[in-house]
């Protein structure tokens, strides 16, 4: 990679780093240490939830949608696994809007899709 380039992206992801959107969610995942177990249950909870939505089988979405959210239930109960959701959806956000500026920014002659 060019050195400017390199340098730049050095710098935005230090500037990622310090960010508040970022040192939130960092706590918030910190607090989900005194839950053992509960990080491999949301990564299920994905899991599952992108399983539904890519199953060419599945007719009842609904119907699965509301199975999924029965099964892990338990997990949403727990104030700190909503808080962290909450943060990481912030945080995916944010990077989105900066890839969006990057993509906008680069006029590479690609068609909408």
């Amino acid at each position: 990679m060019e050195k400017g380039l390199e340098t730049a992206t050095l710098n935005l992801v230090r500037a990622i780093g310090q960010s508040e959107v970022y040192k939130q969610y960092e706590a918030c995942a910190k607090n989900l240490d005194q839950f053992p177990g509960v990080l491999e249950k949301i990564a299920e909870f994905r899991r599952a939830t992108i399983a539904q939505y890519h199953n060419p089988d599945n007719s009842d979405l609904l119907g699965s949608s509301d199975k999924i959210l029965e099964d892990y239930s338990e997990i949403q109960k727990i104030p700190e696994v909503n808080a962290f959701l909450e943060a990481e959806d912030a945080l995916v956000r944010a990077l989105q809007q900066i890839n969006s500026q990057i993509a906008g920014a680069v006029d590479m002659k690609v068609p909408n899709l």
